[in-house]
């Protein structure tokens, strides 16, 4: 290409001018612009020109000035690189040149969709299904274990409630005893021997017994203790009798005998004209009035100072 330049027409070509010397050279103005203005176009060329490369339509110029930016732009065909080959630049191809065919795409393989929405509701149901037979094991093993705990709290309860109804009987021994105590150890206690006697003169049927009646000061409250009286029969009870003027009779109540050990039996009321006690073996339950043997019987009613 001519180095020659011939003298642009008017400023616009000036700057164009000036825009490819700039390319030219790589940077800096040969010579400076003649105003601000001249300045300022050259400097708005050459920042044109330098986004030309960036597929930037600019207006295009005479064919001379085309050219002349064209090899300023693309420079030489083959650029040497120093230590390496040289890379070559191949122009664009023109426009007779046959296209060569697209690349088919590489299909992906793909999982078919209709396998995989068939599998997810079987793998759904697997997961539901090991999961309700873990929860029915554990709910299994939690009513065996609450049932194994209902059925100890049941034995402690029965237990307990025996205890409780052990210790009310030994409170309330323990209560008759010390009354007992105190009404045999009280001053004019009244004391009435209990014989063994047979009915109508007959020989006694248990004739190793004995018994002692104690009668408090005011005559109401009293405590009987018999000992050597037999186990009663089956269906039979012992009963106590209080003979009073014009020979009534008034139940002073029942009791069992345990072989082997004394018999007691107390009561804080007994009619106020009691001269006498006896005892008698009549049907469980008890009796309006005597009908079974009689056992013992006193009327000794002696007070003690």
């Amino acid at each position: 290409m001519s180095d020659e330049r011939r003298e642009p027409a008017d400023p616009e070509s000036a700057a164009v001018e000036r825009a490819l010397a700039v390319l030219e050279r790589g940077g800096g103005m040969a010579e400076p612009p003649a105003d601000e203005a001249e300045a300022t176009l050259a400097r708005l060329h050459v920042e044109t020109l330098g986004l030309l490369p960036y597929a930037l339509e600019p207006v295009a110029p005479n064919p001379e000035l085309k050219e002349r930016i064209l090899h300023a732009i693309l420079g030489d065909e083959t650029i040497a690189v120093p230590g390496q080959a040289q890379a070559i630049v191949r122009p664009p191809a023109s426009s007779g040149e046959r296209p060569r065919p697209p690349i088919p795409p590489v299909p992906f393989p793909m999982p078919p969709v209709a396998a995989r929405s068939r599998r997810w509701p079987l793998a759904l149901a697997a997961s539901l299904a090991a999961l309700f037979v873990a929860t029915s094991g554990w709910l299994a093993y939690r009513v065996s274990d609450l049932g194994s705990q209902v059925g100890r709290l049941r034995t402690e309860l029965r237990q307990a409630q025996v205890a409780q109804a052990e210790a009310a009987s030994a409170r309330a021994a323990l209560t008759s005893a010390r009354d007992n105590l105190a009404l045999v150890s009280s001053k004019a206690v009244i004391v009435c021997p209990l014989r063994p006697m047979g009915k109508d003169d007959a020989p006694p049927p248990q004739p190793n017994a004995f018994g002692v009646l104690f009668v408090a000061a005011d005559h109401q409250h009293w405590y009987l203790s018999v000992r050597g009286l037999g186990k009663c029969p089956e269906g039979r009870v012992y009963q106590v009798w209080f003979h009073g003027q014009g020979d009534t009779l008034a139940s002073g109540g029942t009791f069992d005998v345990t072989p082997g050990a004394p018999s007691e039996i107390s009561s804080p009321t007994m009619p106020a004209d009691t001269r006498a006690v006896s005892v008698t073996l009549e049907p469980r339950g008890g009796v309006a009035s005597p009908t079974g043997p009689l056992v013992l019987h006193g009327e000794e009613l002696t007070q003690i100072l």
